[in-house]
Parts: structure tokens; C-alpha cells; sequence
């Protein structure tokens, strides 16, 4: 079964970590194919491959227990409650180092434990105990400085969007077009549901300070990122922690292709070194040399002491003639690390 999910440009970032989402989620197939067809002339849009043929929406819905209710079963989604002290796994971490490093790693023993993959992969983009900071802190991730606003809302952001995501919200995440909304519910129970990680929703490119951005945001394209970020995670390298997706000065960068790839694949392209090189010749050399089509990149940009935007989209490289590809079209992975 193809599917042209015609919601998602790959130009926009959250349009590609939620079209990564969506094949996380069923477990298919990736392309990027550039089109002209109507309102998505020009764009790089989605097309997923699956093995059975159910209406993507309605799996996606089930698979993510997407029900039209106001509240989850038992009020907490993604639910892990540390028996000792009763605070769920999504919940403000304490300032303080010890507290934070003895939090995760309880929540690492329970998550462990668990046959869900996903949690495995939501944890260790959330932080690295094993390469903590000079004062004892956990080690920020390039994925938390974003969606955090301070040490400790980066798993609360989760539950927000978990609690705020509709049916209908999917669908229109998936087909578009996408409208910005605001978010229904007061300030304390919808502020801060989505991710930052949308340049058009932050408000920062727009002259905002950080207390004034408008609480607007495609909620389905923030619940289906949330899957996309399983992708991120991080791992330890000297004395700093490197997370996929993002340079070493922090930037949001990510290549499109035009041929399927699984999610394993996709993982294994984001860890490309090259990928992240300096030199924006030598990553089109590299991208010409495997048969990725595009990479975008979106700059970081610092607010406050632990509070990062992202600026919008701009290219890094594009094959100027894509008909000129070599061979088939495959993409030839090779062996790097991230």
C-alpha cells in the first residue's frame, strides 16, 4: 500500500519529524518525492509504503490510542509512576543534580524492564546521566534545550500533547491543509503543548518575546513528532553527548530521499557524520554521493540561560538534476557514526 501524505512538507521541520512519525508508528516505508501537484507545488512531500492496506488514519489513531475524550485512560498518558514517590515519569524534574540523576535512573531501571521500545527511545532523547555536568546535572540533550523552557518541562510537554490531540487532528496532520489553532483549555492545561520545535508557531522569528508567543499550533503534526523524536536520541562521545538530528552547534538538520527507506535506515542516515560536516560543499558532495535529494537545516537560536528556538528553514544543498541520479535511485548508506 502507497500513501501520498499529502499534509507533510519536508521542508518544514515538523513536517518531516511527524512524516518519520507516522512510519515509526505503523512501521513502514519513508520517501520524499518533490511535486507540483496544487497547494503542494514545490514542496517535498511524503510518500509512505506499508505491508497491509487499513486507512493509515484510522491505524494511526489505534496505534497511538487516540480516543475523543478529554481525558486518557487513567488521566496519564505514556504512564510511569515511580513507586517510591509517586511522581509519573512525564512530571517536572527537581533542579537539583542528585535529585535529577537518582530520578532518571530509576526511571532507566523501569523503563528497561519494559518491552515497549518506544520508551526506551523517549528516555534517552530526554537526557544522559552517564556524561553529567560540572555542577552534577543531568546532561541536556540538543532535543530538550528546544522543547524546555528551563531544566525540567521537556516530559510534561508530552502529557500536554498526549492529553490535547483529537481523531480529526490526525487526519488533517496527515492530508493538510494544516491551520494553525489555539489550543482549547486555560493556560494551565493547555499552555505549552507543543514542542517549539515548529518555527511558525514559537512567535520567536516574528518579533515575540518568549512571554508573548501566541498559543497557536497543528496539535496533530506535535503528537505525531513526538514518535518522530524516538528517532533523536543520544549517546555519549568524550566528554559531551551527541544527538541525531543536530550539529554540533545545536542546529536542527535532516536530508530527504527519494527512494523508501524503514525507519532503521532513516536512523542509520541521520547518523551520518557527513551529514553534519561545516562545509556545505562537502555535505552536497556526500549527499550526491549516497542519493539524497535535499537537506534543510534550522538554526538555533538562544532566548535564555536553558531556553533555545529554532529560526526557520533554510538549504543546505539540492540536487540541481535530480533525472541524473546514478543507478537506480537507491540510497547507499555507509558505515559512520553520530
Amino acid at each position: 500500500m502507497i500513501d501520498e501524505m499529502t499534509g507533510f512538507d519536508g521542508r518544514h521541520p515538523l513536517g518531516f519529524l511527524a512524516a518519520l512519525g507516522v512510519a515509526t508508528v505503523v512501521e513502514g516505508q519513508l520517501e520524499w518525492r518533490k511535486t507540483d501537484k496544487g497547494i503542494n507545488a514545490g514542496c517535498f512531500m511524503a510518500i509512505l509504503h506499508r505491508s497491509n492496506d487499513n486507512d493509515l488514519v484510522e491505524d494511526v489513531i489505534q496505534r497511538l490510542d487516540i480516543v475523543a475524550r478529554t481525558k486518557k485512560k487513567n488521566g496519564v498518558p505514556f504512564g510511569y509512576t515511580l513507586s517510591e514517590s509517586g511522581q509519573a515519569w512525564y512530571s517536572d524534574f527537581s533542579a537539583d543534580g542528585q535529585k535529577q540523576t537518582a530520578t532518571l535512573k530509576t526511571l532507566a531501571r523501569a523503563i528497561r524492564g519494559s518491552e515497549d521500545r518506544a520508551d526506551i527511545e523517549r528516555f534517552t532523547a530526554h537526557g544522559c546521566t552517564t556524561v553529567p555536568t560540572r555542577d552534577g546535572h543531568v546532561t541536556m540533550t540538543a532535543v530538550r534545550t528546544i522543547l524546555s523552557s528551563g531544566r525540567g518541562k521537556y516530559l510534561a510537554t508530552f502529557q500536554k500533547i498526549a492529553l490535547h490531540v483529537r481523531p480529526e487532528d490526525i487526519r488533517e496532520t496527515i492530508y493538510g491543509p494544516w491551520c494553525y489553532k489555539t489550543i482549547k483549555g486555560g493556560a494551565k492545561t493547555s499552555g505549552g503543548a507543543k514542542t517549539s520545535l515548529d518555527p511558525w508557531s514559537t512567535g520567536s522569528n516574528l518579533g515575540y518575546d518568549s512571554d508573548e508567543v501566541p498559543n497557536l499550533t497543528v496539535i496533530g503534526a506535535e503528537r505525531l513528532t513526538l514518535e518522530g523524536l524516538r528517532s533523536l536520541t543520544t549517546a555519549p562521545r568524550g566528554s559531551r553527548v551527541v544527538t541525531r538530528g543536530f550539529t554540533k552547534s545545536g542546529d536542527l538538520r535532516w536530508p530527504l530521499w527519494e527512494c523508501p527507506l524503514s525507519v532503521d535506515a532513516i536512523r542509520m542516515l541521520l547518523s551520518s557524520r557527513e551529514l553534519y560536516g561545516t562545509n556545505s560543499d562537502d555535505v552536497s558532495a556526500w549527499a550526491h554521493s549516497i542519493g539524497v535529494s535535499a537537506v534543510f537545516q534550522c538554526a538555533r537560536f538562544k532566548i535564555s540561560k536553558h531556553h533555545f528556538r529554532l529560526r526557520f528553514p533554510e538549504i543546505i544543498c539540492e540536487e540541481p538534476d535530480r533525472s541524473e541520479r546514478h543507478g537506480d535511485g537507491r540510497l547507499t548508506l555507509t558505515r559512520s557514526s553520530q
